[in-house]
C-alpha cells in the first residue's frame, strides 16, 4: 500500500506540475503578446499625434501666408485707388450707357465757381442792366477794351463772322452776345458803340470802376488799369491794358456752360454752342458723360 500510494502520488503530481508549467508559459506568452500589442498601439498613437500636429502646423503656416498675401494685396489696391481715383471716376462715368447720361448730369459733379450777379450800363442807351435782364436766354460774354490793338478785334471778329452766322435764326434769338469793357476811364458809351460797329451782333456793357472790378472778380478775369491816384495817368490816354482773353457761354440761368479760349477754332465753338442749345450738354457734362452713342454731337 505504501508503495502504491507513493507511486500514485508521484504520478498524480506530475500532470499537475506539467499543467502548471504549461499554464504559466501560456500566460507569459500572452502577456508578452499583450505588451507588444500595447507598445505597438502606443507607438501608432504617438505617430498619429505627430502627424496631426505636423498637419496643423502646416495649415497654420499656410493660413498665415494667405492672410499676409491678402493684406498685401488689399493694401496695394488701396494705394492704387488713392493715386488713381480721379481717373477711375472719369472713366467710370464716361463708360455709362446713354440712358444714364441724364442721371449723370444731375449728379453733383461740380462746376467752376465762375459768374454771378452783376449790375452794369448798356452802351446803346446808358440804361442800367443786371444779369436778371438776360434770364431765359444764353449769353456769350467777352471782356476787353476798345483800344485793344489786336486780341480783342481778332476774337470778336471770329465770333461775329464765323460763329454767329453758323447758328440758326432760332438759336441766335436765344443768345445774347455781350462785350464788357474793362477800361471804364476811356470806354464811354459812345466809344463802345463806335467800336462795335465793326462787330455785328454784339451788345456793349460798361460801368463804374467798382462795377467793372466786381464782375471781373466773379468771372475770374485778370486785367490791369493805371493807378487813378497817379497824376501822370489821369491825363494819359494811351496806356496799356492787359486782360484775360476768354469768352464765356452762360446758360439761361446765368451759370457757366462753356469757356472758349483765345485762338480756339470757330468750328469747335459752333459745335459746342449747338450741343448745349439743342441737347443741353455743357462743356463739363460733355467731358464727364460723353459716350460713343453720342457721336452725332461730337465736338
Amino acid at each position: 500500500r505504501r508503495k502504491w500510494y507513493t507511486t500514485s502520488m508521484t504520478s498524480m503530481s506530475q500532470p499537475k506540475s506539467f499543467h502548471y508549467q504549461t499554464t504559466m508559459r501560456w500566460k507569459e506568452s500572452n502577456s508578452d503578446s499583450t505588451n507588444s500589442s500595447s507598445n505597438n498601439n502606443t507607438n501608432e498613437d504617438n505617430n498619429e499625434k505627430k502627424e496631426k500636429k505636423s498637419t496643423a502646423n502646416e495649415n497654420t503656416q499656410f493660413n498665415q501666408l494667405v492672410r499676409a498675401a491678402g493684406i498685401t494685396l488689399l493694401s496695394g489696391l488701396a494705394l492704387w485707388y488713392i493715386f488713381n481715383k480721379d481717373e477711375l471716376e472719369i472713366w467710370g462715368l464716361q463708360k455709362m450707357p446713354t440712358n444714364s447720361i441724364q442721371r449723370t448730369r444731375t449728379k453733383s459733379v461740380g462746376r467752376p465757381l465762375v459768374g454771378g450777379s452783376f449790375t452794369l450800363v448798356q452802351s446803346k442807351d446808358g440804361k442800367p442792366v443786371t444779369d436778371s435782364s438776360y434770364r431765359g436766354k444764353c449769353m456769350l460774354l467777352y471782356f476787353g477794351f476798345c483800344n485793344c490793338p489786336d486780341i480783342c478785334p481778332t476774337e470778336m471778329e471770329k465770333f461775329s463772322k464765323q460763329v454767329l452766322p453758323e447758328l440758326s435764326e432760332e438759336e441766335q434769338a436765344r443768345l445774347s452776345t455781350l462785350f464788357v469793357s474793362v477800361d471804364p476811364f476811356r470806354d464811354t458809351c459812345d466809344a463802345i458803340e463806335d467800336f462795335l460797329l465793326d462787330f455785328e451782333g454784339y451788345e456793349g456793357l460798361t460801368g463804374t470802376p467798382g462795377q467793372i472790378k466786381q464782375i471781373c472778380h466773379k468771372f475770374r478775369i485778370y486785367y490791369t488799369l493805371p493807378d487813378i491816384g497817379d497824376d501822370d495817368y489821369l491825363f494819359e490816354t494811351d496806356y496799356p491794358v492787359d486782360h484775360s482773353a476768354y469768352t464765356y457761354l452762360l446758360d439761361e440761368y446765368g451759370r457757366l456752360a462753356a469757356l472758349y479760349y483765345q485762338d480756339q477754332p470757330a468750328g469747335d465753338i459752333v459745335k459746342s454752342i449747338k450741343n448745349y442749345m439743342n441737347h443741353g450738354i455743357t462743356e463739363f457734362d460733355y467731358f464727364i458723360s460723353h459716350t460713343d452713342e453720342f457721336s452725332d454731337v461730337n465736338r
